[in-house]
This record gives structure tokens, C-alpha cells and sequence, in this order.
């Protein structure tokens, strides 16, 4: 039947399926509104970071385009040994569409202040 969806996997995988599916195939997640969403995002994170630079001329800020998974699982881990995950992919890391903003805190430490999704 036309517009039903047979769910598979979990989290995000789940999300692009049914994305997929419903899209007409890849199509719809790199497709035109995809750009125009991804520029966007873009677009914004810029101008967070020229406001914060602006109010807070005394402090450092930073952009990333991604973050790696073991230096998320380290953090995670130095507030509570039960967070963070063994990794299966040492490379794998996180790519959100409008960056990650960092801001270098008094003790030389970069702490992540805002995630662009």
C-alpha cells in the first residue's frame, strides 16, 4: 500500500528509513530541501558565533565541523565512569549540519558551548 512504511532498526537509522521511503529513496535526504536546510543551519551557526565573539570579547571561541566519538566517550567519562562507550570504529565521529562552537575556558580547556543540528 502506497505511503506505508515496514520499520526497521532504531534512532536514527529508523528515521532515515522511513525518511527514505517515503522521499522516494536518497534522494530526499540530499536532495534540494537538504541543502537548503544544511546552508541554513550553516548560515546561523555563523552569525551565533560573531554574537558570541561580540558579548564576550574577553573569551576564545572556536568552530568545528565535527567531533571525534572517543574524544566525546573521554569527557563523558572524566564526569562519571559510567558514561561513554567503547568504540567499534577508533575514527568514527559526529558531523552535525551546522558545526559545534567551542569556547577556550580559563583553564585551557576548549568545552563545547553549542551543537548545530
Amino acid at each position: 500500500m502506497a505511503g506505508e512504511v515496514d520499520f526497521k532498526g532504531k534512532g536514527q537509522a529508523l528515521r532515515l528509513g522511513v525518511q527514505q521511503e517515503l522521499g522516494g529513496g536518497p534522494l530526499s535526504i540530499f536532495g534540494a530541501a537538504a541543502q537548503k536546510h544544511d546552508l541554513s543551519i550553516r548560515e546561523v551557526m555563523v552569525g551565533v558565533l560573531a554574537k558570541l565573539a561580540e558579548q564576550f570579547p574577553e573569551l576564545e571561541f572556536r568552530h568545528l565541523i565535527s567531533l571525534s566519538k572517543k574524544e566525546m566517550n573521554e569527557k563523558l567519562r572524566g564526569f562519571d565512569a559510567r558514561l561513554g562507550q567503547a568504540l567499534f570504529v577508533e575514527s568514527a565521529s559526529i558531523r552535525p549540519d551546522g558545526g559545534i562552537t567551542e569556547v577556550l575556558d580559563k583553564n585551557g580547556r576548549w568545552r563545547i558551548v553549542l551543537v548545530g543540528g
